[in-house]
């Protein structure tokens, strides 16, 4: 299984497009679990997440790298993928991550970076770097 953790990092209007991302995967919903970390407590935001089976976890550090972490250990499953709040997944990436770890033995996987502006329009097909 694949646990996706999503960190909400002070980027307000975000979080719910990245979760939605999330949630409409071609993956079968049985095979990956949600773990949402944030600082501060969003009612709608909150129940959403919640309506679609994700764990949320509120912080309060400050410290991306800690939330992650922390993320990290309430995980169940040996896959763990890390999302944003002013990121999305396309509609088949844990699919392609699925199966990229089940057809070989590999310790890490990188996707495919698409940049987007503020209406959803590709702005470069990949970022380059790191």
């Amino acid at each position: 299984m694949i646990s996706v953790t999503v960190t909400d990092y002070n980027k307000r209007g975000y979080l719910k497009h990245a979760l939605n991302s999330v949630f409409n995967q071609t993956l079968d919903k049985g095979l990956y679990e949600v773990i949402l970390t944030k600082k501060e407590e969003d009612r709608e935001v909150d129940d959403y997440a919640r309506k679609n089976v994700a764990k949320v976890i509120y912080e309060e550090t400050s410290r991306l790298g800690e939330r992650i972490y922390n993320a990290m250990q309430e995980s169940k499953d040996d896959i763990i993928t890390f999302l944003e709040d002013d990121d999305m997944y396309d509609e088949n990436g844990l699919q392609v991550i699925n199966d990229a770890f089940k057809e070989r033995k590999i310790g890490g996987f990188r996707n495919q970076v698409i940049l987007i502006d503020q209406f959803g329009n590709k702005t470069k097909e990949e970022l380059k770097g790191g």
